[in-house]
């Protein structure tokens, strides 16, 4: 095997083929850790030492609970957080479900193995530029258009929506059409094509995302309350947000309500998908044995689903249906077309451009610390290469930091620094790193270790063997989830702007609320446009070209396995 800096080179039954020398990772993470401290340098600020004594101060008032509320004027906080709950449960699973729903349609009219045609491209166009509008600019249109529960269902189903979309178009062009062509070349029915061939094969999967889409929807709500969005959130966000008007002892009851049902609903998610999807062997004795291993399933799903469609069809009932102001929300739609490009491409610090580009900095920062914290995570949270006491004390560890609310963090944390700009990265990278750990760890549970534990037997440390052998059967995975993770950070660093943590998204949401809608397009549609082009990179990058990671460096890790590590061995 001949060494080089990037490559090594070695011979496969006759065959030159090449392998990225590991070295060459460690040069290249070195000069990207130099860009992401810079980054993150130029956008932190000072330590606050007489914060310290009111972030201590907020953390003691946050385990007293306070039963009454003069912001709220009741005195039974506890009644009062369970109705908010069961209103914000009502309002995100009718929103859940009609996007859903609504994605259900799309996707299929969407995928470019169904249809390939004029329509379709132009269809797939027109839903990335739904997707690529900042979050900020939608929920002000909703809000601006609608009032109460009718602007916040709306919300959670247009996110839904887009959200579910392209995760069905992800499941959707990874199966096997073979069949499903061969048929509709006979000229078979589409729709009855679609629904054996490819809902039926994905129908675990849809059922899962339906349940995580409603478990995302729940943990936006905290979020939502800062711009106006009534929910279980609102009573948390109002004390957080004024701890000098505001008793912040108020807010506890209602967290801890909200932190208790995202505990309980992941408990729910973890029994479904490991008791209820999971296939397990079935020994059929007799025809009570068939019922009860194999009917029962199938029983629990069809509850889950009427349930659904039950609170969904009620809550239809609760919505105002007032349309008073839609020609307002539809003059901002209008103004959206009346862009000024000599604002756009000013040389000025508040330019949309330059403002842009700050948030793109702090997105790449954040997103680099997740992928070096949430991998380092994610490999101690993995059952199969961790003893079992290792793996349940992190995943437990990261189900509770991922249902504590970004707000309450915040809060919490802000005083100990001059600006929030350091407390926004500090939360981010904080939660994020346990989110991409969850990815860290599916993406191991999919390969076979064996080599691993021979390798493991012959004395090679954890460390060398995930770096030569584990790591380079993901990498591909974890590249595509860390792209979008950060895109996500974008669109994420664009909402919290209503923080007043950076100029883009504090404008966009300053524009919407003073109904300055002539000025919002200078800001939005480069927003958009940097967006769809990093969706179009992140598609010819990974998806285009997408192969199977395993076939791909089976053969390769084998060769590395025998010409370098068995000479050390013997």
């Amino acid at each position: 095997m001949k060494s080089k800096l990037i490559y090594w080179e070695a011979k496969i039954r006759g065959k030159k083929v090449k392998i990225i020398n590991p070295n060459f990772y460690i040069i290249l993470l070195i000069f990207i850790s130099i860009i992401a401290i810079v980054f993150l340098a130029l956008n932190s600020s000072m330590f606050n030492n007489l914060g310290t004594e009111l972030t201590r101060e907020y953390l003691n008032k946050m385990f007293v609970f306070k039963s009454s509320s003069q912001s709220f004027d009741t005195e039974n906080l506890w009644t009062l957080s369970l109705i908010y709950l069961w209103s914000t449960i009502k309002i995100v699973t009718l929103g859940t479900t009609i996007g859903f729903l609504l994605a259900l349609l799309t996707s299929f009219f969407g995928s470019k193995k169904i249809f390939n045609n004029v329509f379709s491209i132009v269809f797939r166009i027109f839903i990335l530029f739904l997707r690529a509008l900042p979050i900020i600019y939608m929920i002000n249109l909703f809000r601006t258009g609608f009032v109460g529960n009718d602007s916040a269902f709306l919300i959670f189903a247009w996110f839904t929506w887009l959200w579910v979309h392209r995760y069905l178009i992800d499941y959707i062009n990874s199966l096997d059409f073979k069949y499903f062509d061969q048929a509709r070349k006979l000229n078979k029915n589409i729709f009855s094509l679609y629904y054996r061939e490819i809902f039926l094969r994905l129908k675990t999967k849809i059922i899962s995302l339906y349940f995580y889409s409603f478990e995302s929807n729940i943990r936006w709500v905290s979020l939502l309350s800062a711009v106006g969005v009534i929910g279980i959130g609102t009573l948390f966000y109002i004390p957080l947000s004024q701890p000098f008007v505001i008793d912040i002892s108020e807010a506890t009851i209602p967290l801890f309500v909200y932190v208790i049902f995202l505990l309980i609903f992941e408990a729910f998610n973890f029994c479904l998908i490991n008791l209820i999807f999971k296939s397990r062997s079935i020994i059929l004795n007799n025809k009570k044995n068939l019922i009860l291993k194999y009917w029962w399933k199938k029983i629990v799903i069809f509850c889950l689903l009427l349930t659904t469609a039950f609170i969904s069809i009620a809550t239809l009932f609760d919505l105002e249906y007032n349309y008073a102001t839609t020609h307002v929300m539809i003059n901002m739609i209008q103004r959206l077309f009346q862009i000024d490009l000599a604002k756009v491409f000013a040389s000025n610090s508040t330019s949309p451009i330059v403002s842009l580009l700050s948030v793109i900095g702090q997105a790449f920062s954040i997103t680099f610390f997740v992928f070096i914290i949430g991998l380092i995570i994610g490999i101690l949270s993995n059952s199969k290469i961790n003893s079992k006491t290792t793996s349940i004390i992190w995943k437990l560890l990261s189900v509770f930091i991922r249902s504590i609310p970004f707000i309450v963090l915040f809060y919490v944390l802000n005083p100990l620094w001059i600006r929030p700009h350091s407390t926004l990265f500090i939360v981010l990278i904080f939660q994020g790193s346990f989110t991409f750990s969850r990815k860290v760890s599916e993406a191991i549970d999919k390969i076979d270790l064996i080599i691993y534990n021979n390798l493991k037997r012959n004395g090679f440390s954890k460390i060398k063997i995930f770096w030569l052998y584990i790591y380079p059967l993901i990498r591909k995975e974890l590249m595509y989830q860390n792209a979008l993770e950060f895109e996500s950070q974008i669109r994420s660093l664009i909402f919290l702007g209503v923080f007043g943590i950076n100029h883009l998204g504090q404008i966009i949401n300053s524009f919407s609320e003073r109904q300055t809608y002539s000025e919002l397009a200078n800001y939005i549609w480069p927003t958009a446009a940097f967006i769809i082009l990093l969706e179009i990179v992140t598609y010819q990058i990974f998806e285009k070209n997408k192969v199977n990671i395993f076939i791909r460096y089976k053969e390769k890790l084998i060769a590395l396995y025998k010409t370098k590590f068995t000479k050390k061995i013997i």
